[in-house]
């Protein structure tokens, strides 16, 4: 999606100015890739998985695609708790949050978008219970009591939209399913870090089950800040999820609430001083204030870097035999606010931070027809609605530039979008199929842009501009 101009030109401002200060890479653990259950090998260690890559029930070994799926319990016992650890056992994904918690970049295979701007659409779409979750802050809180977890790599726009050009993510969570029972699991490791994860389900009638089920993440964090004597790196997250399931005869509906919330102290950025011409200058040395950055892990800021995330939501799937054939609907909501803070400079001299704002709202619907399994043909139609409302802003304050104006943007867009789909696949042996689909997508947005504190001649003052567009594919 273009951005307008001068949105784009005001967020250059603040990182040019910060520029004149440092470079700040921010500095991200790079996590091992490693297959650890995949259609081409290692799926049979543990039986046979039954995925939902293609909208219906299928094992893993006869999906056509190219997919991992990884059991809640396997994730457990390799201590994957949050969506950055997941490429430890999904190949060619990659996350990282150099943004603290409110905007994971993503690729598969190569393929992602990477900007701090919050309505920048992803290539890689995240679902929870077949829900997206397209909101960039909405990524990182859902990741526990799952029945497992699905990545399926390369384009899967016929099934899941025009967000999936890299790929798909599906958290599928753990339903109730009429007994009585429960889980949990504790780790402890170093710094001051322990992650709670509990689980509990029962029935309530013949044909009614709850399940509830939570967890709870802390850490003091790895990096310290030597001037304000904070560590950062830390967490303090908090997730919840309560679900009921209805399921008599041809009906299955499973209702689901949701929560996350995380806070952080921040992530910690080591700035790589620059000359004029962009050259690195040596030890790293700012080449306005002389400051050289630590060679250790540790970090002198002057100012604090907070980052807060709150999620919440509720879905609803429900899925109707209709002799033979199967109505499924697939309802979400999802509210999803955010601020980050950083020190852009990252040194003792209070020269340049920014506060990324967020707080959006997604509502989703999507209806489809599945023929049964089992046919020489079978096939899925369906139809899909989705819009979001997103207000965000960037407010940036420069007093090591003895300006006392911070430069201020803020956005108000919407987003209608309208699909429908069509998928299937003839099977002519058990050795041999052909499978085809086409999608049709019209979306329509609309943006608000306002700003001050403007610093160059090119851009004014102020400015309060709108701009709308539409795209049918």
């Amino acid at each position: 999606m273009k951005r307008g101009n001068v949105l784009l030109r005001g967020a250059a401002v603040g990182v040019m100015m910060a520029t004149l200060a440092s470079t700040a890479n921010a500095q991200t653990a790079a996590a091992s890739q490693s297959a650890s259950v995949d259609q081409a090998s290692g799926a049979a260690d543990l039986g046979d998985i039954v995925v939902t890559a293609q909208k219906r029930s299928q094992t893993l070994q006869s999906v056509p695609v190219a997919a991992t799926a990884v059991t809640g319990e396997a994730l457990t016992q390799k201590g994957v708790t949050t969506l950055i650890d997941l490429p430890a056992i999904a190949p060619s994904l990659n996350v990282t949050s150099a943004y603290g918690n409110t905007s994971p970049e993503m690729t598969l295979r190569g393929v992602g978008a990477a900007s701090f701007d919050k309505n920048v659409e992803t290539a890689v779409a995240t679902y929870i219970d077949e829900v997206v979750l397209n909101l960039s802050t909405s990524k990182l809180g859902q990741l526990f009591d799952l029945q497992r977890v699905e990545v399926l790599r390369g384009p899967q726009g016929t099934l899941y939209g025009k967000n999936s050009t890299g790929g798909a993510i599906n958290f599928v969570t753990t339903r109730p399913d009429g007994t009585t029972g429960g889980n949990g699991s504790l780790t402890i490791s170093r710094f001051g870090t322990y992650d709670v994860s509990l689980g509990a389900q029962t029935a309530l009638t013949d044909t009614l089950s709850v399940r509830v089920s939570g967890v709870r993440r802390y850490s003091d964090g790895y990096t310290f800040n030597t001037l304000t004597g904070k560590r950062l790196n830390d967490a303090d997250d908090w997730a919840g999820r309560l679900g009921l399931r209805y399921k008599d005869g041809g009906v299955d509906a499973y209702l689901k609430v949701f929560f996350d919330r995380s806070t952080t102290n921040g992530v910690a950025y080591y700035p790589q001083g620059v000359n004029a011409d962009g050259s690195p200058r040596p030890n790293g040395s700012n080449r306005l204030t002389g400051y050289e950055p630590p060679a250790d892990i540790d970090v002198v800021a002057a100012s604090p870097t907070p980052s807060k995330v709150r999620n919440h939501g509720a879905t609803l799937n429900l899925d109707i035999d209709l002799g033979g054939v199967t109505l499924t609907s697939v309802s979400g909501y999802l509210k999803s606010k955010a601020d980050y803070r950083f020190d852009t400079d990252e040194s003792p001299f209070d020269v340049v931070d920014v506060n990324h704002l967020s707080n959006g709202e997604q509502f989703s619907q999507e209806v489809r027809l599945a023929s049964p399994d089992g046919g020489a043909l079978t096939w899925i139609v369906g139809a899909a609605y989705f819009y979001q409302k997103q207000l965000g802003g960037l407010v940036a304050n420069f007093p090591g530039f003895g300006l006392t104006t911070p430069l201020d943007q803020r956005f108000d867009e919407r987003t209608n979008s309208y699909s429908g789909f069509i998928d299937g696949t003839y099977h002519f042996s058990d050795q041999f199929e052909l499978f085809a689909g086409a999608r049709v997508t019209s979306d329509h947005k609309k943006i608000r842009q306002t700003g001050k504190g403007n610093f160059v001649a090119t851009v004014p003052a102020t400015y309060d501009q709108s701009g709308s567009a539409s795209w049918t594919k």
